[in-house]
């Protein structure tokens, strides 16, 4: 088993990437710790990993925008498990917002989640890490990170304000550049981080977000002119967790279906 015995932390974890990537882990042989803001939800999603795969799996009600929360969280990881080999920083949010109308409260709370809150679960990882001299953060993040999905646009029929995402990209855009410093920081303690710039795999949460039309254009901007499934996120998750990526550090890898190329 590629993660025999490891032990991982999945934020955002009680749907969509973050449930499927908890699973594949499990599945791999890691014990697993679920979290997210939905207990309820996390429960039932332990219950099932624990029932199909025999590993332990720690459901966790945190809201990672709180720094005491995320510390007294990853702390309760650490008692349970005695160590944190893997961080999967797969929180986020992604609703739309025009730099003309977009509010405080809009930015706050698109920066808070996608960016305070990935850097407070990172800091609280890497700790552990740091004394353990090894470790594995890897982060979601999203091909809107390089490039703009407006900038093809051209569909009168198309709703822009369903693709205007500049404090998204923004945040995203700034966990590519934090992923850099996190691994010249922390490689001297053997801990790598590498980010994921992702396309679009559709679950339920973004489907309901976004017109079935948007969806199509995304396809259409893609090489393979076709878009991924949430399950599918986990080989690429999975290969940057384990060993077999152990000389890779502080990059960014485009997994998107040939959105975006140099």
């Amino acid at each position: 088993m590629r993660l025999k015995d490891k032990v991982a932390v999945i934020t955002g974890a009680s749907q969509g990437y973050g449930m499927e990537i908890a699973k594949g882990f499990a599945g791999q042989g890691a014990d697993i710790a679920l979290c997210a803001r939905s207990i309820d939800k996390l429960e039932a999603i332990a219950d099932q990993i624990q029932s199909a795969t025999g590993r332990k799996v720690l459901p966790l009600k945190v809201d990672i925008t709180h720094q005491t929360q995320v510390t007294d969280c990853f702390q309760t990881i650490t008692d349970k498990f005695g160590k944190i080999d893997i961080l999967v920083n797969n929180a986020g949010i992604f609703p739309p917002a025009s730099l003309l109308t977009l509010t405080e409260a809009d930015l706050d709370k698109v920066f808070g989640l996608n960016l305070k809150g990935t850097f407070f679960c990172t800091q609280a990882a890497a700790r552990q890490m740091v004394t353990q001299k090894s470790g594995s953060i890897v982060t979601i993040g999203s091909t809107q990170g390089r490039l703009s999905w407006t900038q093809n646009w051209s569909s009168a029929e198309i709703p822009m304000e369903a693709l205007m995402m500049s404090p998204y990209s923004c945040s995203k855009g700034g966990l590519i550049a934090a992923t850099r410093d996190w691994a010249v920081e922390l490689g001297q303690y053997n801990v790598r981080a590498n980010c994921i710039a992702m396309g679009v795999f559709p679950s339920e949460e973004l489907r309901a977000a976004f017109p079935a039309v948007v969806l199509e254009f995304i396809r259409n901007q893609t090489s393979l002119k076709k878009l991924g499934e949430p399950a599918d996120v986990v080989p690429i998750v999975l290969y940057l967790a384990s060993d077999e990526s152990k000389f890779m550090t502080g990059q960014t890898i485009s997994y998107d279906g040939g959105w975006a190329m140099p």
